[in-house]
């Protein structure tokens, strides 16, 4: 197996896992019960790290705009690391809310590249069933004000 097949691999075991979350989140929810709490525990273990970054700006003489331009506008989560290394990135509402997510994958040699063609030749997922999971694993998440 190449090292390219091993990080798509690792990226599909991965979506796998979420689906498996967001599943177990979404009956915890509509159950209307109190174990949305252990599956919620096992979503955040899932990270290794969240990050966010704000939008290019100029520092200088900004005053209060800068504040503004530094809210944060795109996050990661990042899931697995070395080779192969795994995260979830998308862009941020002005509410420190994910708008879009998508899975990454990289291995030692080759860039981050998007686990989505891969994914959805293996598992047949369409793009607006893979951004509504991964957005509802996203949204447990915080970025921020």
């Amino acid at each position: 197996m190449s090292e390219e097949n091993h990080a798509v691999s690792n990226a599909i075991g991965h979506w796998n896992s979420i689906k498996q979350l967001i599943s177990r989140l979404e009956d915890a929810v509509q159950n209307d019960d109190q174990s949305d709490e252990p599956v919620r525990d096992d979503i955040y273990a899932r990270a290794l790290c969240v990050d966010v970054r704000s939008d290019w700006y100029n520092p200088c003489g900004l005053g209060e705009q800068r504040e503004e331009l530094a809210k944060p506008i795109e996050y990661r989560i990042l899931l697995t690391t070395g080779g192969p290394a795994l995260q979830l990135t998308g862009l941020l509402s002005e509410y420190g809310e994910p708008e879009t997510a998508e899975l990454e994958h990289q291995d030692w040699g080759i860039p981050w590249t998007r686990s989505f063609p891969y994914i959805h030749t293996k598992d047949g997922v369409e793009w607006d069933a893979y951004q509504e999971t991964l957005l509802a694993f996203a949204r447990c998440f915080y970025f921020g004000e």
